[in-house]
């Protein structure tokens, strides 16, 4: 699988831009095409949800590996803003049924459970893609393109979140990883 591959590897995230899989990364990650039918060969299956935080770990992954001054990060972030941003309005959408997930997820576990066991339990259902859509919308901060911060603003905005609310996502995200093990460009 090209999310556990890309995993902390940037070699093998430059490798795959470089092969010309942004395309099918995103056919996937908008759920088209043959890219994104499920292991039993129709699309809407129960690996659905599955594939769809695989491919955003994927794109995690690219996002925080490959070089600031890389001409392959900015091959990625433009496909951000191609077509009126459908794939940032994506991203908010995932972002959206990760939050619905967790929440629902947190308000479902015993108030008695472990707290550890508890972060285990949120993290699978939901919240740890939930903290990678932050790190690609901080990645796509980050990159000075002025419509993707105005739109990232806006997706914001009509949700009644702000930066905080992304920033607080890489801050949890990065805190889950060890402080010896972040990564300095989120």
């Amino acid at each position: 699988a090209l999310d556990f591959a890309c995993a902390r590897n940037g070699a093998a995230c430059e490798r795959l831009v470089d092969v010309r899989g942004l395309g099918t990364v995103f056919a996937a990650f908008m759920g088209k095409g043959a890219a994104a039918v499920g292991k039993k060969g129709k699309k809407g299956d129960d690996g659905d949800a599955l594939s769809d935080e695989r491919v955003v770990s994927l794109v995690a992954s690219l996002a925080t590996e490959l070089d600031e001054a890389d001409a392959r990060l900015d091959r990625l972030l433009s496909k951000f803003v191609e077509s009126d941003y459908e794939k940032l309005d994506r991203l908010f959408e995932l972002l959206d049924g990760y939050l619905e997930r967790f929440q629902y997820a947190d308000d479902a576990l015993p108030a008695n459970m472990d707290e550890a066991e508890r972060e285990v339990e949120l993290l699978d259902r939901g919240l740890f893609s939930a903290r990678l859509v932050g790190c690609i919308l901080a990645v796509l901060w980050t990159s000075g393109d002025e419509g993707a911060r105005f739109h990232i603003i806006g997706l914001l905005e009509l949700r009644g979140k702000g930066r905080a609310f992304v920033a607080a996502l890489v801050r949890d995200h990065l805190a889950g990883l060890g402080a010896d093990e972040g990564n300095e460009k989120l």
